[in-house]
């Protein structure tokens, strides 16, 4: 699958929809060295597309991914 696909991006919003609050995701075992750029893209669209970023957020070097509680 080409990682800058629309059905890519979709994969990558579907994992974000199903994750558990709570844990957190390394990008290195989530994407392919050569993905991993889009990876970030596509969840940067996912956070911009909604209110409080679907409670989605990056650790400081965007190595890592968590979804937050929602109060």
């Amino acid at each position: 699958m080409d990682a800058n696909s629309l059905e890519y991006k979709q994969g990558v919003w579907k994992f974000l929809e199903e994750i558990e609050p709570g844990r957190v995701y390394t990008i290195a075992r989530l994407a392919k060295k050569e993905n991993r750029e889009a990876f970030v893209a596509a969840v940067k669209e996912y956070m911009d597309s909604l209110p409080w970023q679907g409670h989605i957020t990056f650790n400081h070097d965007y190595s890592k991914i968590y979804k937050m509680t929602p109060i």
